[in-house]
């Protein structure tokens, strides 16, 4: 189990040459606990501070789960290694990439009825639109044209936003709802104004519904506070 973890790593990336035609020849070694080493290695990696293999770990643990058919772990893991690929971008057309690969798993997850990893690939879509607006200048054409993508993804991750509860992905929704939808109306719209006023009203009308009146982000009473009262702004 830990040698063909180590293989495969080492061979990575996924292609003919390396991981996959491993991966072929030893399909008969597949197994759950060959995944479950992989997603250890995952998070070990980013314990360490170490993205590269993150990334090959948690793309190889989301080919053997899918092999052994473990469609949500694979799911997830994939899902893993787009969140890996977030946090190394750093321009808008790794940030644009990345969104594309997120809206992958957002559509896989919509198909097996996982609403948790579609909520979190739909958030983490709204999210790279958002840095990729700011990497842009939001005032730009770029710029409006990503916060318009950013508007949209929150929209579409609030659609499976009830479902989720109190997990972490929650005060993530909270936060990138509260800090788009405060930026979005101070930008030019030109002829758009209407349709981004139409679809400010739908947002505060998701929040409302989403997040709890209770709500608190963790260890923070300042953020609470703030985020607290842009939610207020949006609703009124």
């Amino acid at each position: 189990m830990t040698a063909l973890a180590d293989e495969l790593i080492k061979a990575f990336p996924l292609a003919e040459g390396g991981a996959l035609q491993i991966i072929e020849r030893r399909k008969s070694e597949l197994t759950v606990d060959v995944a479950n080493e992989l997603h250890t290695r995952f998070k070990k990696a980013l314990e360490d501070g170490d993205p590269n293999t993150a990334y090959a770990a948690s793309m190889l643990a989301s080919v053997v789960y899918l092999k052994v058919g473990k469609r949500y772990d694979g799911l997830k893991s994939m899902f893993d290694s787009v969140q890996v690929r977030f946090m190394a971008a750093g321009d808008a057309a790794a940030y644009d990439t990345v969104r594309t690969a997120a809206l992958d798993c957002m559509s896989k997850a919509k198909q097996i009825g996982a609403n948790d990893i579609a909520f979190s690939a739909a958030l983490t879509a709204a999210d790279c639109a958002y840095f990729a607006a700011q990497a842009c200048g939001q005032s730009s054409n770029d710029g409006l044209l990503w916060m318009r993508k950013c508007l949209d993804g929150l929209e579409t991750a609030a659609t499976f936003a009830a479902d989720i509860g109190g997990s972490a992905w929650l005060v993530k929704f909270a936060s990138l709802t509260a800090q788009a939808t405060r930026d979005a109306p101070s930008l030019l719209w030109l002829n758009d104004k209407a349709a981004i006023d139409a679809q400010l009203h739908r947002l505060a009308a998701a929040a409302e519904k989403s997040i709890p009146i209770e709500f608190r982000f963790p260890n923070d009473p300042v953020k609470t506070k703030n985020i607290g009262q842009m939610l207020a702004e949006l609703s009124y």
